[in-house]
Order: structure tokens, then C-alpha cells, then sequence
């Protein structure tokens, strides 16, 4: 005799694809990623950490998140998602979701999210009707100051403070961008510091490897003129419950701030020289640090 056994649909309500943009590829290992509830459902389960797993493609994904055992298990298609009534306020949770990476390659970041989602597919694949090349590859993580990196990879590190206060300039954005117009991206930790990532930029024609080289000019005396500038705005960092960083977003979202090469004067973006498979400090002049003070607002 045959006996007929029950099956269960469940819908993963929370996936994420985490990107390096130093290297334009997925980071698929070493993360801790977590999620806890804003508002808790009751005292039981106020101190809940949920903690995501990693799947075989390198996503880490949510199960079993507090207050959603409905939504995981009572649909029978994932098309149910997208009722009109998951997108209730009355229903849908807060979470707050952290990422520290256990060897210390990225920044600790954290950003809260609504669940369900509502839209399809994982976490920022929402741009309904876009083309595939326009959707962002996966949440970008941002290089730490203790991340082991090759030599074919250039790097801007610096301590900003503060110019009034001498405080760190916590987890302020920064941006450099070369002459062809590229741009890379960091952000400084807790206590100010900082290191911005990115592949050494093409040869000057002249100089030895480059495309046209006739001179043979020595690579080592290959330099590149940058501008680096600093958004910091830390009203406008939102704290997070619980987390130890602010909402990544508002971290992404800060004003530009005045930066000071002398300390009698400022500028809107400094410019700095690359010198070739050299390391390149900044600073002001006559300190080991690099003075900022945001814009009065």
C-alpha cells in the first residue's frame, strides 16, 4: 500500500550575494553574517541571533528568522510574495543585519532591512524590467587596513581626525579618482583609518610595458595624479540597535567634508602623486594624520 507523504515549500526571505570591488568578484567565504530582530516579538526571543548560511554558490542565506516562520512556510509558490499584503506595514519585520569577515579583509558594516522583501530574488536585485548589466553583482564590502593584498594592487592609507576635536573621523567615506576618471572607494574604521584598494592604473605612454613605449622609461618613475576626497557628515550616521558600526547606507550617504593638507588651509579634494609600487600616506603637513572637518550644516 501506497501512503501519500506531506510536502513543504519553504522561501528563503533573505539572501545576499556579497561583492570585492578591488577585484570585481563575489567574496563567497569567511563572512559571519547575522540578523536580529528590531522590534523583538516578545522577551524570548530579544537577544535571537539568527546567523546565515552559506549556500554551495556562495550566498549566505536566512532560515528561520524570528516572527517569519508564516511567510517561510505558508506559501506554496514564491509568486505568493509578492501579495499586495506582504508589503503591509502591520506585517512585514525589521531586521538588523551585521557582516564581519573573520579574517579581517573588510570592513564590519551593518544596515537594517524590512522583510519580506517585495521583490523577488536576492537582496538589491530589484530593478524590475533594468537590463542584467545595469543590476549591482552583489552588496559591496569595502577594503580593512589589515587586509593582505598583492603587489599588482596599489593602496592610499591615512588616519583622518577631526580638525576641531582631534577625534577620529569615524567611518567616514572616501573617494580617489585618477585623471581617466576611475574611482575607488573606502571607508575608515572606528579610529579613523583607512585603506583604499585598487589596481595600479594604466602606464603613461613612454614608460617601460606601456602600449607605444619607445623611451623605455624606467617603470619605477611611472607616477599618477589623483584627487582624493572625504564625505563626513557624523549627524547623519544612523545607529543601528545593538550593532557596533552605523547603517551602512547613511555611511554611503555623507556629505563632502573639508579637508586640510596645512593647517591654515582646506580644500574640497587633495591632490595626491602615485609614485609606482610605492605606498602612499596622507596627511597634513607637520602631523601623522590627515585633518578633515565636515561642512556646516
Amino acid at each position: 500500500m501506497l501512503v501519500a507523504s506531506e510536502q513543504f515549500t519553504t522561501t528563503t526571505l533573505l539572501g545576499i550575494r556579497f561583492w570585492d570591488p578591488v577585484f570585481d568578484q563575489q567574496i563567497d567565504s569567511d563572512l559571519m553574517v547575522t540578523a536580529r530582530v528590531v522590534q523583538p516579538l516578545s522577551v524570548q526571543i530579544s537577544e535571537k541571533v539568527t546567523r546565515a548560511i552559506r549556500t554551495p554558490g556562495g550566498i549566505y542565506s536566512f532560515s528561520h528568522l524570528p516572527g517569519m516562520r508564516s511567510f517561510e512556510y505558508g506559501y506554496d509558490d514564491v509568486d505568493s510574495i509578492n501579495s499586495p499584503n506582504i508589503s503591509s506595514p502591520d506585517i512585514r519585520r525589521e531586521f538588523i543585519i551585521e557582516i564581519r569577515d573573520v579574517r579581517r579583509r573588510f570592513i564590519h558594516i551593518a544596515f537594517n532591512v524590512e522583510l519580506p522583501l517585495p521583490y523577488k530574488g536576492l537582496f538589491l536585485n530589484n530593478s524590475s524590467g533594468s537590463p542584467a548589466e545595469d543590476m549591482p553583482k552583489g552588496l559591496h564590502l569595502f577594503s580593512s587596513t589589515t587586509r593582505q593584498l598583492p603587489g599588482n594592487m596599489a593602496v592610499i592609507r591615512g588616519e583622518l581626525l577631526q580638525k576641531t576635536s582631534r577625534a577620529p573621523a569615524a567611518h567616514a567615506l572616501l573617494k580617489v579618482e585618477s585623471e581617466s576618471g576611475e574611482s575607488w572607494y573606502g571607508i575608515a574604521d572606528k579610529q579613523g583609518h583607512f585603506a583604499i584598494v585598487f589596481p595600479w592604473p594604466e602606464l603613461i605612454e613612454g614608460f617601460a610595458g606601456s602600449p607605444g613605449n619607445e623611451s623605455s622609461g624606467s617603470l619605477y618613475e611611472q607616477t599618477w595624479d589623483l584627487e582624493l576626497s572625504v564625505f563626513y557628515s557624523p549627524e547623519s550616521q544612523q545607529p543601528l540597535q545593538g550593532a557596533a558600526t552605523p547603517d551602512y547606507l547613511s555611511i554611503l550617504s555623507q556629505v563632502p567634508a573639508d579637508i586640510w593638507p596645512e593647517s591654515d588651509s582646506s580644500v574640497s579634494q587633495l591632490s595626491l602623486t602615485l609614485e609606482y609600487y610605492q605606498q602612499l600616506v596622507t596627511k597634513t603637513h607637520g602631523l601623522s594624520e590627515l585633518l578633515v572637518s565636515p561642512l556646516p550644516s
